[in-house]
C-alpha cells in the first residue's frame, strides 16, 4: 500500500484497540478489567488531529452507548466521532450493508471510497470485508500469521502512524 493520508481511519474495537479479555463476557464497559491495545491511544490522539476516526465493530454485547462508556474508561473516547456497531447499522462485517452503512455515514459527497482506512485484525471481516467494498483496509497482525498476498498488513499500531506521518 502507497503512503497517503486517509480522511478517515476506522478502527475494529475488539483486539485493535482494545483487548477481548477471555474470561470477561458481557458489555466491556462492565468488565471488572479493561486493557487497550498498546499504541492504541497514541495513534488515536495523533491520527484524530487531521482525520476523523471511527470505530466499527461486531460486538453483539454493546449498544453504542455502552461502547462509549468502555470508550470513556479506556480514555479513547475523545478521538471517536462515529461508533458503527449492529445496532445501529442493522448489519455486521463483512457484509456489504454494513460497509454501505458506514460509508454513507461519513458524508459520502465529501469522502470517496478511497479517502477511508480500515484497521483490523480479523483478516476476512474488518480487511477483506472492507476491502470488498472499496476501502483501503490494513490487517492488525500482532501474531504475524501467514499473510495473503497483496494485503498491506502491520504487526505494531505504531507502524500506521508512520505511514501517515510519512505521506
Amino acid at each position: 500500500m502507497s503512503m497517503k493520508r486517509y480522511q478517515h481511519y476506522i478502527f475494529d474495537w475488539g483486539d485493535t484497540l482494545m483487548a477481548d479479555l477471555p474470561l470477561e463476557t458481557g458489555p466491556m464497559y462492565a468488565w471488572s478489567r479493561i486493557e487497550v491495545v498498546p499504541g492504541a491511544k497514541t495513534l488515536l490522539a495523533e491520527l484524530s488531529g487531521s482525520a476523523a476516526c471511527s470505530l466499527a465493530t461486531n460486538a453483539a454485547d454493546s449498544s453504542e452507548s455502552e461502547i462509549r462508556k468502555a470508550l470513556i474508561r479506556a480514555d479513547l473516547n475523545p478521538y471517536l466521532t462515529n461508533i458503527f456497531c449492529f445496532q445501529n447499522t442493522g448489519a455486521k462485517k463483512p457484509s456489504k450493508a454494513f460497509f454501505n452503512a458506514v460509508h454513507s455515514a461519513l458524508n459520502p459527497e465529501k469522502s470517496d471510497k478511497s479517502d477511508i482506512l480500515m484497521i483490523g485484525d480479523n483478516l476476512e471481516q474488518d480487511v477483506l470485508g472492507a476491502l470488498n467494498f472499496g476501502f483501503d483496509a490494513v490487517w492488525y497482525n500482532p501474531g504475524r500469521k501467514q499473510v495473503p498476498e497483496n494485503i498491506p498488513w502491520v504487526h505494531h499500531l505504531s507502524q500506521i502512524l508512520d505511514w501517515h506521518t510519512a505521506a
